[in-house]
């Protein structure tokens, strides 16, 4: 009986070929983008629900959609208009909150990791932040935007300290939001 080899060429600049059966795993992944309604949770989550049902039904492993995405990214509007600052607070979720445990499910019914963005709430701060969800339903991983550019003083936009990488079904992963490279 003959091995098949999945020979693939490594770099466009050369012609060495190798068997990437040996070290890559191929998934396929939905990006999921749409404009989100500012301010409208509720619909941004339904939205999302669709996109991530669609990428199911295709097949994919993975859906990532962007920053902000749950809430309609509204973290420039707080910075310009500080009269909406308890608008934030109440709009934003926490880890354990009512739409996080909706896409647990979620993911765990469709059978597919998600991963997104939304403004998360922690005692009284908030951060531009990221989840992980694995087709279990397990979060994996939680990630806070680092480089927010905001005072130190604001409990609003909190910024993140650290850049980790966590497991996953998939093997380790990690998260960055925008401008953290």
């Amino acid at each position: 009986m003959k091995i098949k080899k999945n020979l693939e060429k490594i770099s466009p600049f050369d012609n060495i070929k190798i068997d990437s059966s040996l070290m890559f795993h191929r998934h396929k992944v939905a990006a999921v983008n749409f404009v989100p309604d500012k301010w409208n949770k509720a619909k941004n989550a339904e939205k999302l629900e669709w996109f991530f049902s669609q990428a199911a039904k295709q097949k994919c492993e993975i859906a990532v959609a962007p920053e902000g995405i749950l809430e309609g990214y509204i973290f420039s509007d707080i910075i310009w208009h500080r009269e909406r600052m308890d608008a934030f607070f109440d709009i934003a979720e926490p880890i354990n909150g009512r739409y996080i445990k909706h896409f647990q499910n979620l993911a765990k019914k469709l059978k597919i990791a998600v991963c997104f963005g939304f403004a998360r709430r922690e005692n009284d701060q908030i951060f531009n932040s990221a989840v992980f969800i694995d087709f279990n339903g397990k979060i994996c991983g939680v990630y806070n935007k680092i480089s927010e550019g905001t005072h130190p003083s604001w409990k609003f936009l909190k910024q993140g300290n650290e850049i980790r990488a966590f497991d996953t079904s998939f093997g380790r992963c990690g998260l960055l939001i925008c401008s953290d490279r």
